[in-house]
């Protein structure tokens, strides 16, 4: 007979002395609910969304006041339906490092409960979460149906029909096994879609059936308006030239009923004016020749009346008869001639203007083309703008491959800029749409990318799961996955999955198709630094063959990691001088790969250099090495001023610091990952106005940088700075000395790449600037206008006895680059970007005008000669930094145009805060003093004022301040 549920109410307070966990197992396997769709660890089957009861409700409240392990009080909160107390405890019980198979499902469950639709990064944690209870017990069927769930989210079916049936094979005869069957038998082969336009599309090519091949348009609008444009009218071609005249006429007849049916339903109108150019031709054999020639592709050529017809040649044939067919060669010409040499931008603006609009699917094309070069152009927003209206462009003929790529891509220009929650987002929508168009070959992008995030944030187990959904997705006749087999086992052992991660080590070396990267993941997880070294010289051989120099330097990085780790310290200093020297050369464009997202940049090469040079008492080539600049000649540093350069090791941090006497070295008791979390903490109290914590922090930094020279800063006006990576976003002035002063307070403040960067700035001459140039509110194309920046901009030139004005419509970019060698000062009150990574560098947002996007960035600055603008004040946000460390920030790219100072802004800044402190500069300019002093002047005023640091510190000086 079967009890009530109210018993176990009552049990629970009868059976005394009996454990709560007891209780808990006995009714989660008699009271059965789901409040969740995952499977709880000892919970007996429920239908989903099968509710608790009240008396379900009561055990769950007394576990959880109970003093229950977190895991077991997780369990039943989860049980409940209390997913945000279960999932709080279970991060708990997961970060402690000793969690339980059962507990790494439960939060599992937990996270795939949490999530929204389209937050791919929960998702991915919960399929991380589920593999790590599987590396614990690889047959637990609560962990195997949690993490088939979680990529079928995730819309990688192939990868969740692989984990459904391997829950089968484990469970498939209880009420568990029955769902997972009936959710296998909803879930079609990923690949069927594509398959029945192929299937169609194949059967175009033999029938003559007008309503088959029209359905099969209407249907399939982009596959069928590829097979005609690059298979059909190639063969129509062939046909032609082999005077199969039946059968030419067949091929065309097929075409033109696709190009009618497109121009119908879809209202692209290009395979139908092809049709018609064929139509029109007294003589068709040219534009045969041309269509077949476009069809054995742009590096190709074919046999043809005694000589070789080219890709070129086919776009003149098609010119010469008024054939659509020449404006898609011309945009393949011009995009692939702006991908090899960097030119052609303005071509393809050009191109688009003259290609109607009834040529849908090729406008989108061209506007993909437009968004790579705006990407590559330095035309961050632009290039975003312009991705998002390709992707409608090509979701409205019918392309979704295409959109979910484009998807792709702005995921990664997001991910460089630090928008990765942006960025995820993206790739959901992504892999949802390459679910729907069924190509797993379009899965490969979004996958590869979300895996090199989650290295780069570190979340290792989130890659593992990621890397294991492409090798289960992507078969290897699709795809070589040897790569992604021995990366997958990496980031196995990196996220303590030592049983997967052998596994999947065996899987990679019985790989048919191994990667390069087999021989470096290898070395990297080799028990000792001897193995390492050995494993190491395979893939240093590789680079070092095929010239890939920025590998090369990545992986003399890391060989000397292992050599300092033998005490071969001779070999290691080597390698890092050999590593240094190659890191000069210039940096292509690329996307960031899986390797780079591991070894990271070999930026670190000129630090391990110093570091091995200060180790071996080298203290001028150690300082040298640090600013990648050798200097000696101390008395050209002005009296009265301290250049300190920051050693920051891994191990401690040696202050070099140079005057016009000599120079001098300190060592300090301070590591790198300690100096850089006061950094960030410092940073994060400032934006936050924690004024407690930023007395703290900016103590507690104040005593490792100052404190141990403060016998040489007492004597001292003007400190001057080299900047390091670590110190990026640090305003020196705002850290506080143990009186409670500011060392602005006390001090003018310099910032520079190099002693000799410092000296090269100071030759602008001195004299009290009279010249300004002024830009102010000008009208980019996406952010809001500036109105307050306008009349700040007025209000400065107005100080000037020559000034010029550009504000609004007048703020071009051709304006402002001419007037700015004819100025020694000027100030810029318009909006900035700190760019998107490698491919979108940083720029100031000027007027747009038909000509030009008003974009003016950083390199095109750089190239400017401004050796007579003694100063600069960008006002805008973030001027002082770039969004991927190392490359240049707009304040960088004035100095090295030639500018002696430039005030640079560290953070998002405000208007009206903003505008006091630039005319409260311009003012002291104005009164003879130096930039240095002029900023420092203004920032005690603020301080007076009660301004928090937040308004004051976000400028800080660069340059000589001279």
């Amino acid at each position: 007979m079967e009890r009530p549920a109210s018993w176990f109410a009552v049990a629970l307070v009868a059976l005394i002395g009996c454990r709560a966990e007891n209780t808990l197992q006995r009714a989660m396997r008699d009271m059965p609910c789901r409040s969740v769709a995952g499977r709880i660890d000892g919970v007996s089957y429920a239908a989903p969304n099968t509710r608790p009861s009240d008396a379900t409700r009561k055990i769950w409240l007394g576990v959880c006041a109970s003093k229950e392990p977190d895991d077991v009080r997780a369990r039943a909160a989860l049980w409940s339906g209390n997913v945000h107390m279960a999932k709080e405890l279970l991060e708990r019980v997961a970060s402690r490092g000793n969690a339980t198979a059962a507990a790494w499902s439960d939060y599992s469950a937990a996270l795939y409960a949490d999530a929204l639709p389209d937050d791919a990064f929960q998702l991915a944690s919960a399929l991380a979460a589920a593999d790590h209870a599987l590396d614990l017990h690889p047959d637990l069927p609560e962990a195997l149906f949690n993490r088939a769930l979680a990529l079928e989210a995730l819309s990688l079916r192939t990868a969740a029909v692989d984990a459904y049936q391997k829950y089968l094979e484990v469970d498939g005869s209880s009420p568990w096994g029955l769902e997972v069957q009936a959710r296998l038998d909803k879930l079609e082969s990923p690949s069927r879609n594509a398959h029945k336009a192929r299937d169609a599309l194949a059967r175009v090519a033999n029938t003559n059936d007008e309503l088959f091949i029209n359905d099969t348009a209407i249907a399939f609008p982009h596959e069928s308006q590829q097979w005609a444009q690059k298979q059909c009218l190639a063969t129509w071609g062939q046909r032609v030239l082999w005077k199969d005249v039946v059968d030419a006429a067949s091929m065309l007849e097929r075409c033109r009923i696709i190009g009618r049916a497109l121009e119908t339903h879809v209202g692209d109108s290009f395979v139908a004016d092809c049709v018609r150019a064929i139509d029109r031709a007294a003589d068709p054999r040219d534009l045969a020749k041309a269509h077949v020639a476009y069809g054995h592709g742009y590096s190709s050529s074919f046999f043809s009346d005694g000589h070789w017809i080219t890709f070129d040649e086919a776009g003149r044939l098609f010119e010469a008869n008024g054939s659509p067919m020449a404006l898609a060669v011309r945009h393949l010409q011009i995009t692939l001639g702006f991908l090899k040499s960097g030119r052609g931008r303005s071509a393809i603006s050009d191109l688009v203007r003259q290609t109607p609009e009834r040529y849908r699917a090729l406008h989108a094309q061209m506007q993909w083309s437009n968004a790579l070069v705006a990407s590559v152009s330095g035309k961050g927003d632009a290039a975003l703008r312009l991705y998002r209206s390709a992707g409608a462009a090509f979701t409205g003929v019918g392309d979704k491959s295409s959109a979910a790529r484009i998807l792709e891509m702005q995921s990664s220009l997001l991910t460089e800029a630090g928008r990765t929650d942006e960025a995820w987002h993206l790739r959901s929508a992504a892999l949802v749409i390459a679910d729907e168009v069924g190509n797993v070959i379009t899965f490969l992008p979004s996958l590869s990318g979300a895996a090199r995030d989650a290295i780069m944030a570190g979340r290792w187990d989130v890659a593992h799961g990621l890397l294991n959904a492409i090798i289960t997705t992507l078969q290897p006749t699709e795809w070589s996955p040897g790569d992604a087999f021995a990366w997958r086992a990496f980031t196995a052992q990196r996220a303590g999955m030592n049983r997967t991660a052998a596994a999947n080590l065996l899987a990679a070396r019985q790989s048919r198709s191994q990667g390069d990267d087999l021989a470096l993941v290898e070395a990297l997880l080799a028990r000792t630094p001897e193995e390492a070294l050995m494993l190491l010289n395979k893939p240093l051989k590789a680079a070092e063959q095929q010239g890939d120099k920025r590998a090369l330097a990545q992986l003399l990085v890391e060989r000397a990691r292992l050599l300092r780790a033998t005490g071969q310290l001779s070999r290691a200093h080597d390698d890092l001088g050999r590593a240094a020297v190659l890191e000069q050369t210039p940096r292509r464009n690329s996307t960031l790969t899986i390797r780079d997202a591991v070894l990271g940049t070999p930026g670190g090469a000129y630090c391990m250099l110093a570091d091995s040079l200060d180790a071996r008492g080298q203290t001028e080539q150690a300082l040298n090495a640090l600013e990648r600049s050798p200097f000696s000649d101390y008395k050209k540093i002005p009296p009265r001023t301290l250049v300190i350069t920051y050693g920051v090791f891994d191990d401690r941090l040696a202050v070099f610091t140079r005057n016009s006497d000599g120079f001098t070295r300190t060592t300090v008791a301070a590591t790198r990952p300690q100096i850089e979390r006061l950094v960030s903490a410092f940073n994060q109290a400032i934006v936050q106005n924690d004024r407690s914590a930023f007395q703290n922090t900016g103590r507690s930094l104040e005593q490792i940088l100052f404190a141990p020279i403060a016998n040489l800063t007492v004597n001292a006006d003007t400190l001057v700075i080299v900047s390091d990576p670590v110190f990026t976003n640090l305003p020196f002035g705002a850290l506080m000395r143990n009186d409670n002063r500011y060392i602005i307070q006390d001090h003018a403040v310099v910032v520079t790449p190099s002693t000799s960067a410092y000296l090269r700035a100071s030759h602008t001459s001195t004299t009290t600037p009279r010249a300004l140039l002024s830009v102010g509110n000008s009208l980019g194309s996406e952010p809001s206008p500036l109105p307050a920046a306008e009349s700040e901009a007025e209000e400065i030139a107005a100080m000037y006895p020559s000034h010029a004005l550009l504000v609004e419509g007048d703020a071009t970019k051709d304006r402002v680059v001419g007037a700015l060698p004819l100025c020694d000062a000027a100030h810029f009150a318009v909006h900035a970007n700190a760019g998107l990574g490698a491919v979108v560098p940083p720029h100031l947002i000027l007027t747009k005008t038909a000509d030009d996007e008003g974009i003016l960035t950083a390199p095109e600055i750089a190239a400017l000669h401004l050796n007579h603008l003694r100063t600069v004040m960008l006002a805008g946000c973030r001027t002082a930094l770039s969004s991927q460390p190392g490359d240049d920030s707009l304040v960088n790219a004035f100095l090295v145009a030639g500018a002696g100072s430039v005030v640079g802004t560290l953070w998002e800044v405000e208007d009206a805060s903003t505008r006091t402190m630039s005319t409260m500069f311009h003012r002291e300019l104005r009164t003879g003093s130096t930039p240095a002093e002029a900023l420092r002047i203004t920032q005690r005023e603020m301080i007076r004022r009660g301004a928090p640091p937040s308004v004051w510190a976000s400028l800080q000086l660069y340059g000589s301040g001279q």
